[in-house]
């Protein structure tokens, strides 16, 4: 799915970053993390994102889980 803002970020956080951030899996120390959520309450493009992986998110709980069939 794609963000639903096509503009850059001003500093250049990437995709992946947002991600991991998302995920709990960036390891940065307690000032980059205070920075990087600083930055984000003021980046629409990183807030897009973010959003956008929200949407995936709930989109994917929605989904039912598949019997595997007899062939399994």
């Amino acid at each position: 799915m794609k963000p639903t803002s096509s503009a850059p970020c001003a500093l250049g956080v990437g995709i992946e970053t947002l991600s991991a951030l998302r995920d709990d899996a960036l390891t940065l120390t307690n000032a980059e993390m205070e920075r990087l959520w600083s930055h984000i309450s003021t980046c629409a493009a990183c807030q897009a994102r973010l959003a956008s992986f929200d949407r995936v998110a709930k989109a994917l709980r929605r989904q039912r889980d598949l019997e595997p069939g007899k062939r399994i």
